[in-house]
């Protein structure tokens, strides 16, 4: 229950049985060759294996900021492509995003001290 609080056959109902990337037909698990898709954990959509999803894992900003989760998560092509793109720009403003994080974490209010 991962997929934005949805199990995967509810996400498969929702999203018609479509890829969430190019709306090519998502399928169960076949006989030989299993489920045609994989969850995108940074858009919360089922994605195809065949164009849209090649099983990359990257670190999600907005676990790491709600839940402090590091750990590298399962992400499509695009979002892979994007995390890669913004992971050394500052572009997330932690005091807006998560201003009750500043005031629990020491290492955040001593980077802070330093910025003003």
């Amino acid at each position: 229950r991962d997929l934005a609080g949805l199990g995967e056959e509810e996400q498969l109902e929702l999203q018609g049985h479509r890829c969430a990337g190019c709306g090519s037909q998502l399928t169960g698990y076949g006989l030989l060759f299993g489920k045609n898709y994989l969850p995108c954990r940074y858009l919360d959509k089922l994605m195809c294996r065949q164009y849209c999803h090649n099983d990359d894992h990257r670190v999600i900003p907005r676990r790491v900021l709600h839940q402090y989760d590091y750990v590298p998560h399962r992400v499509c092509r695009a979002a892979a492509a994007f995390l890669d793109e913004i992971h050394h720009c500052p572009c997330l403003d932690i005091s807006k995003i998560a201003p009750d994080l500043i005031a629990k974490t020491q290492a955040l209010r001593h980077i802070r001290s330093l910025r003003l």
